[in-house]
């Protein structure tokens, strides 16, 4: 019996398409465990550069955000300058770093690796740029983080 826990919508698209946002984080979040080691971050940079697959390449990302092996932010920073402005696996990136950020246990500096990253992202989108140096990514408000809860 499929039943679901929280609100996803008020119609049947709705609901489709808050369920089929939330499947990656949900499958990466699940299985995280059982395929991460910490000898496998040379392993996640190398899939992340050489992978064709658009949806692979994004579970990659996902992991790498959950897991956090040696320089992840430098990974998922050319992850997002890869991305299209406007996409799907933009939005969901940070979405997760969102996420993270908010809901984590997170060291001082991943916090600010994750606070980077997330104006990062929202700074491609908002002002269309591949690659948003500081100057960009400063205009980003503050308000556009959540308030941490530890």
């Amino acid at each position: 019996d499929f039943r679901l826990g929280s609100y996803f919508g008020e119609n049947f698209e709705e609901k489709l398409n808050g369920i089929l946002n939330v499947i990656p984080a949900d499958i990466v979040g699940k299985f995280k465990d059982d395929l991460y080691s910490n000898k496998m971050g040379k392993l996640l940079k190398k899939s992340l550069e050489n992978e064709k697959s658009p949806l692979k390449k994004h579970f990659i990302a996902l992991t790498i955000i959950y897991q956090k092996p040696n320089k992840w932010k430098d990974m998922i920073k050319k992850y997002i300058v890869e991305l299209h402005k406007n996409s799907y696996f933009l939005y969901d990136t940070v979405n997760n770093l969102t996420s993270k950020y908010k809901y984590g246990f997170l060291s001082d500096s991943d916090a600010r690796s994750s606070e980077y990253l997330i104006k990062m992202g929202l700074a491609k989108n908002h002002f269309g740029v591949n690659n948003p140096g500081l100057t960009k990514i400063t205009k980003i408000s503050n308000k556009s983080l959540p308030k941490r809860i530890r």
